[in-house]
Formats: C-alpha cells, sequence, structure tokens
C-alpha cells in the first residue's frame, strides 16, 4: 500500500508540475491524496486492470506476456490472489475492452495500440471460426 501511495504521490507531482501548480492548490491535493489512500480500493479488479493498462501504455505499443504482466502488476502493488497470478490477471483482462491479444495467444496488448484488432481479448468463436458466442 504504501508503494502505491508513493507512486500516486509522484505522479502528483508530475501533474503538479505540468500545470505549474502552487501554494493553495499543492496543499488541497497532497490533503486530497492522503485522504483517499487512507481508505481501502473499493473495487480491486479495476485497480489491477488500470495498473496493468499503465504498463502496457509504458510499453510504446509493445505486447506483453501475461506471466510478465502479472508479475510487474505485483510489484506495482496490485493484488491477484490464487496460486496462478498470471491466470487470475487474465480473468480481470477478459471483462475489460480496453485489452487485446493482438498477435500470439498469452500475449497482451491495450485496444489503443492495436485498433485493428477486432475481437477483444475474451471472446470466443463458434465451431465455424468466426462466430461470437453471445
Amino acid at each position: 500500500m504504501e508503494a502505491k501511495l508513493a507512486d500516486v504521490r509522484d505522479q502528483l507531482r508530475h501533474i503538479q508540475a505540468l500545470l505549474g501548480a502552487t501554494g493553495e492548490y499543492e496543499e488541497n491535493a497532497n490533503a486530497r491524496v492522503a485522504a483517499e489512500s487512507a481508505s481501502p480500493p473499493v473495487h480491486q479488479p479495476t485497480a489491477v486492470c488500470d495498473i496493468a493498462a499503465r504498463v502496457l501504455a509504458e510499453r510504446d505499443k509493445e505486447p506483453m506476456r501475461y506471466t510478465e504482466l502479472a508479475a510487474e502488476v505485483r510489484r506495482r502493488g496490485g493484488i491477484l490472489n490464487g496460486a496462478k497470478p498470471g491466470q487470475t490477471l487474465i480473468a480481470k483482462l477478459v471483462k475489460d475492452d480496453r485489452f487485446v491479444r493482438p498477435k500470439h495467444k498469452g500475449f497482451y496488448a491495450l485496444r489503443s495500440d492495436y485498433p485493428e484488432v477486432q475481437r477483444s481479448v475474451g471472446a470466443r468463436t463458434g465451431p465455424q471460426g468466426g462466430e461470437e458466442h453471445q
């Protein structure tokens, strides 16, 4: 949790620097960050997917193997319970339209980096190979 708080504070400093924020704004922003970090996350699956999206955004459109992505998400404070964190992450990614499997099985990327990929990560095809189940 402390690592996550440090990450949020670091991001806040960058945003403030970009906005030229000083004085009162900075104090109010720091108070908001402290108040938000004191309460537990409400939707952990969203938080894990948000971390995964940030990791993939930093890779300059390069897909990432799910096991490596899960390890990085955990390193950044994401909670992936279970014996196989990579499988837990995949279960969350298939429910989030921001992610696609652009080329090879096991590799994931952001849909915004691969707009030509039509199917979502979790989409299944029918027996003919092209029909999606509803």
